[in-house]
């Protein structure tokens, strides 16, 4: 009812009441009237920001509850595994954070590893360096063993790959500063059952049974079972002798074969049993390899008509197995079709090419010899190595002359040699100065250089140190004469 209504109702009411005392009547309804609106849009209003005010507290203790519940996640729960193989096995369970929740040995050396120390809490940076210093100081990580693989075991492959990528650095730098040239092999594998049920299976990690999984595909000779009981150095051996490429595997450097007596000395052992000098020998092939549970050098050859294969125990030069048998097709018998002249003989061709380099048959190592046919004529590939420096020749299979030479240095040579070694011709000025001279040029001191590497090569007729090193957050790559040390080349970019 509006307020015209009701002052009409009153009037007709008090019809007979004097007009002034109706008029205070009438003003004062309509003063408790406002008074009564004015009360309801208070109440109205109070109300409105009592909810306004419960939403609000209700939102915060959701907000908070979420925010403690995502921070617990992230302190609490497993975002990666990362595996530590060498011999000893190592789990260590981090965070989102890289913050470690964990470190479990899943063997007894890795026990032997972990000892008292407790990581609960410590950054994985510093996990890493523990646990890579204790198995230094424990030889499981030497010169004669220096690979180890790092698997990581994560549901987001990006973030496993840069994690492993991170790791891989890590353990090499660490490694470098305990004057440990090593061999780091990097995974990243996601869930995957088959792999779990091997791992379960022959009482491995995941990540080696992954390394074996790869090997086996490659080399079918091979069974699972077979490589299960091999360390991670052996394992890298014999793919990187085999010429294995594993796919999904990241490396740096290379296996370490000092443990065994070398390839020299297998190959001198199976030319002893045999009854044969080495001059005579053609074709021969030498790599390591895992039979009947220990590491052997395969050697094969062929010499004066007949096939030769020994399996050399690789540590202690014993013959654990030899075969003999007729070649059907001997290189030294072979007629030319086209001129009805015999063949002059791997032994004969080798001699050509000894005398052509100028090298003495004493100092040659790992010589090859294969009959093939190139451009028309028959010749026999001959590759050898003399004197720090590495040789291929095609010999005229007919009439003994030289068809094609090349000549380099050897950069194997160079990284087994000693600093005499590697100035296998005086008038090299030697790694020492080389280094001396490029440092110089770049204006930098020895302090700041990292990963470093120099090799000796032959280019365009001049012998040369190719040098190349990491520092202050550049790549540097230089090349300079081995005689005069005169820098030729010079690159610089960042790192």
């Amino acid at each position: 009812m509006n307020d015209r209504k009701l002052e009409n109702r009153i009037k007709s009411a008090y019809e007979n009441i004097a007009p002034d005392i109706l008029d205070s009547v009438l003003s004062d309804c309509t003063e408790k009237k406002g008074r009564v609106i004015m009360f309801r849009e208070e109440k109205k209003k109070t109300y409105f920001i009592k909810y306004i005010s419960g939403i609000a507290a209700v939102l915060a203790v959701i907000l908070f509850v979420t925010l403690g519940i995502n921070a617990y996640h992230a302190s609490h729960m497993v975002a990666s595994k990362i595996i530590l193989d060498v011999n000893p096995s190592i789990e260590i369970e981090v965070n989102k954070n890289e913050k470690v929740l964990d470190v479990k040995p899943l063997n007894d050396d890795a026990a032997t590893v972990i000892g008292i120390m407790d990581f609960s809490g410590s950054s994985l940076e510093v996990t890493v360096n523990a646990l890579i210093g204790s198995m230094l100081r424990n030889g499981y990580i030497s010169d004669a063993a220096n690979s180890i693989l790092v698997t990581v075991d994560s549901n987001d492959t990006v973030a496993g790959q840069m994690l492993q990528s991170k790791l891989m650095s890590e353990i090499n730098t660490i490694l470098e500063s305990s004057d440990i040239s090593g061999a780091i092999l990097g995974q990243t594998v996601i869930e995957n059952n088959e792999l779990y049920e091997l791992s379960r299976q022959y009482g491995i990690t995941v990540g080696k049974a992954e390394l074996i999984r790869q090997i086996v595909t490659k080399n079918t000779l091979y069974t699972f079972g077979d490589l299960v009981p091999l360390t991670i150095n052996e394992l890298n051996l014999i793919s990187e002798s085999g010429n294995i490429k594993l796919e999904s595997i990241d490396s740096i450097g290379k296996a370490s074969a000092t443990a065994y007596i070398g390839e020299r000395a297998a190959k001198n052992a199976a030319f002893s049993h045999a009854g044969i000098d080495e001059p005579s020998v053609i074709n021969v092939k030498c790599k390591l390899d895992w039979e009947n549970g220990i590491m052997v050098y395969e050697v094969d050859f062929n010499a004066d008509g007949y096939e030769y294969e020994y399996d050399i125990n690789a540590k202690s030069g014993a013959i654990v197995k030899f075969e003999k048998e007729r070649d059907d097709d001997p290189i030294s018998s072979v007629m030319d079709t086209a001129t009805g002249s015999a063949y002059i003989g791997g032994s004969a061709a080798k001699t050509a090419a000894f005398s052509h380099a100028g090298v003495d048959e004493k100092s040659v190592r790992n010589c090859t010899c294969e009959l093939e046919y190139e451009q028309g004529i028959t010749v026999y590939e001959i590759e050898f190595e003399a004197d720090g420096y590495e040789y291929d020749y095609e010999i005229s299979a007919v009439d003994g002359s030289v068809v094609k030479y090349g000549k380099k240095a050897d950069a194997d040579f160079i990284a087994r040699g000693s600093e005499t070694a590697q100035q296998s011709n005086s008038e090299y000025i030697g790694i020492s100065a080389a280094k001396t001279a490029v440092f110089a040029y770049a204006g930098l001191s020895e302090n700041e250089i990292k990963n470093f590497e120099c090799e000796l090569d032959y280019e365009d007729g001049t012998a040369v140190y190719e040098i190349s090193f990491d520092s202050n957050g550049y790549e540097y790559d230089l090349s300079i004469n081995a005689v005069t040390g005169a820098v030729l080349t010079y690159e610089k970019e960042i790192d």
